[in-house]
């Protein structure tokens, strides 16, 4: 039996939805930075111990892409924390 042809835009369809998936990712990276902790540090106003302590104790959470290497934090994360963090001293 002969195989039945599709349409270039049928057999395209996932390639072309990959494509936008990965220009999603890249577009929410670029809104949503991942941040050194020295770049966290003045926006925090603390020492990279105290950083360190709060990553270690779970109120910051950051990343470290491929498992291994310096932590990542969101920018996103670090306006959290700062909003928390006002809530509980008031």
């Amino acid at each position: 039996m002969l195989p039945v042809k599709t349409t270039v835009r049928a057999r395209t369809a996932a390639i072309l939805a990959a494509h936008d998936s990965i220009r999603q990712t890249k577009k929410n990276l670029t809104i949503d930075p991942l941040l050194r902790l020295s770049e966290c540090m003045p926006m925090l106003n603390v020492s990279y111990q105290t950083v360190r302590g709060w990553i270690r104790a779970g109120t910051l959470r950051v990343s470290r892409p491929g498992g291994r290497g310096p932590y990542r934090c969101r920018l996103s994360e670090v306006q959290r924390f700062l909003k928390d963090s006002e809530v509980r001293c008031e």
